[in-house]
């Protein structure tokens, strides 16, 4: 069966965004934590990297809501006659 297809705005794809931070922080706090009991080495450079995925999405996300801001800017902009 087919699934109708969603249609992504651009607060669908925030949402997302968002979401997706949330998960990568997760995954770092998780990492960190396991760190923190065995005190290995390749924990720590886990934590790195999914710190550093982490920050693709935060700056997804502003790159996200400056596109919003934008768009929202040009509808607001009353004429002049």
């Amino acid at each position: 069966m087919r699934h109708a297809a969603t249609r992504r705005t651009p607060a669908t794809r925030v949402r997302q965004e968002i979401s997706d931070i949330l998960d990568q922080l997760y995954v770092v706090e998780d990492a960190m934590a396991l760190y923190e009991r065995r005190k290995d080495a390749r924990l720590l450079d886990r934590a790195g990297r999914d710190y550093h995925a982490m920050l693709v999405h935060i700056d997804r996300l502003g790159e996200l809501l400056r596109e919003l801001r934008q768009q929202e800017a040009l509808l607001t902009v009353e004429p002049t006659v």
